[in-house]
């Protein structure tokens, strides 16, 4: 069969298959280094089936444009720059272990998206800015709200409520939490 059937890509369309652990740790550890390159961090990610697939996903998706198709992890690290691949790596071991709680309207891929989005977006704001290193800004962006899934799971009925009376005003999620809790996800 040279095509699979429209119904099983449809199914399995934007599934991904997770990385490990271990990988993740590996890569960020080769990161202390900055003598480590290209070589060495494609050691360990081809080495993990999930974490090769996401990362040579993340290099052939439409933000870098690039007009060929990006077959290796090297061509990946080399064309992206190890930086970016560290980051994404680091973002996706954190959302990894993030519970995901059956609350409401809360979906966390939308959360994880949203926060992949605004990181890049605040690194590319932070590489206009002297004196600022736009990698930290990336990370600021990426972790801004990593603790509204722990905060869901713990305060279901609370955040039931926050998340219904989000699709009905204009209201932010940190100002519902301050009047109900003092505190909010971003401080947390």
């Amino acid at each position: 069969m040279d095509t699979l059937p429209s119904d099983l890509l449809n199914k399995i369309k934007g599934c991904t298959v997770l990385a490990l652990p271990q990988s993740a740790s590996r890569v960020l550890d080769l990161s202390k280094n900055p003598d480590n390159g290209p070589p060495e961090f494609a050691l360990p990610i081809s080495a993990d089936p999930g974490l090769t697939a996401q990362i040579l996903r993340f290099a052939n998706s439409a933000f870098f444009g690039f007009p060929n198709k990006i077959a290796t992890v090297q061509t990946a690290l080399s064309l992206v720059s190890v930086r970016t691949i560290r980051n994404f790596i680091l973002w996706n071991a954190v959302f990894t272990f993030l519970p995901n709680p059956k609350v409401g309207n809360f979906v966390l891929r939308r959360l994880i998206q949203d926060a992949l989005r605004r990181a890049v977006f605040c690194k590319c704001i932070g590489s206009y800015c002297p004196g600022i290193n736009s990698e930290e800004i990336f990370v600021a962006g990426l972790l801004q709200d990593v603790a509204i899934p722990i905060l869901t799971q713990n305060f279901q009925k609370d955040y039931d409520r926050f998340f219904v009376k989000l699709k009905e005003e204009s209201i932010q999620l940190s100002k519902l939490e301050q009047a109900q809790f003092g505190w909010n996800h971003s401080q947390v």
